[in-house]
């Protein structure tokens, strides 16, 4: 029962993506990469943990996930439209913005990096490794 909500929810999301009013908009293109990096790490890696932690309420884990995730994402899409047309800022919290960034993927990887080194993660971190 599970594998067919899933295979309808697919091909449904894939009829959706694929309506030429959704393939053609502006947004959608500007959504493509974001999108694939959310795949492909929120996604791949928090599927096969959430079907441990949780069984066959995996799906609803992760439906409360993606809740979550968008209304974070809200409260980003309301800061940027309330930061447009302000000033920019000054070039000391300028730079600190990049180097939080640094700061950022140096987080990530070592994140990476020390999920690989548990045993019960090596598949994970295999597939990881390879794209």
């Amino acid at each position: 029962m599970l594998n067919a909500l899933i295979l309808a929810a697919v091909v449904l999301t894939a009829g959706i993506l694929l309506w030429p009013r959704v393939a053609n908009a502006k947004m959608w293109h500007a959504t493509i990469t974001p999108l694939a990096s959310i795949i492909g790490s929120g996604f791949l890696i928090l599927g096969p943990v959430l079907d441990v932690s949780f069984g066959q309420y995996a799906p609803l884990a992760m439906l409360a996930l993606c809740a979550v995730a968008y209304l974070f994402g809200s409260a980003i899409r309301f800061n940027i439209g309330a930061a447009e047309g302000r000033p920019r800022p000054p070039p000391l919290v300028a730079a600190a913005g990049t180097q939080s960034g640094a700061v950022l993927a140096f987080a990530y990887f070592i994140s990476v990096r020390s999920t690989c080194f548990r045993p019960a993660s090596i598949l994970t971190c295999t597939a990881l490794y390879r794209t």
